[in-house]
């Protein structure tokens, strides 16, 4: 005798079960360990990207303006779906974690003392440049961020 073909509403159903039960797992993790596994993605998703631009100011520029839009979007997750992406886990995992070793405010305040203390005169057109471009589109892009959440959802 075969055995019947399961429907999708089963599959679905156990879909979203599964999904349940490890997005209870991940709320139950202590914080050490939710702090701990955000920030060694957000430092390998750090290290690939600067890889690819050789540490120049531009690979750091890339990756504080990555890292203001992933900010925003999960910003924007928490205050879309504050049941889902609200919980403290969520907020030390990605926020805290993942944003925070990912972004590089030191690397980028180092671009910018490198820029006054390394060359004679100082690199005043590339230091006004870099300084312009992480704050003005850093914030256009979190803002960006939060404001897709709700319009893709």
């Amino acid at each position: 005798m075969p055995h019947p073909t399961p429907t999708p509403q089963v599959e679905e159903s156990y879909v979203l079960s599964f999904t349940h039960s490890l997005w209870n797992a991940f709320n139950q993790l202590p914080a050490w360990l939710l702090l701990s596994l955000g920030a060694c993605l957000g430092a390998f998703a750090r290290y690939g990207f600067t890889r690819f631009f050789a540490l120049e100011w531009q690979g750091i520029l890339g990756i504080n303006l990555l890292g203001c839009l992933g900010f925003g979007i999960g910003l924007g997750l928490t205050i879309a779906l504050p049941d889902r992406f609200g919980t403290p886990a969520f907020r030390l995992f990605f926020l805290t974690g993942c944003m925070g070793a990912m972004t590089t405010f030191s690397s980028y305040m180092f671009n910018v003392y490198q820029a006054l203390t390394t060359t004679n005169p100082p690199a005043w057109g590339t230091l006004i440049l870099n300084i312009i471009l992480q704050h003005s589109v850093g914030l256009a892009l979190l803002a960006l961020g939060v404001w897709m959440v709700p319009r893709l959802l």
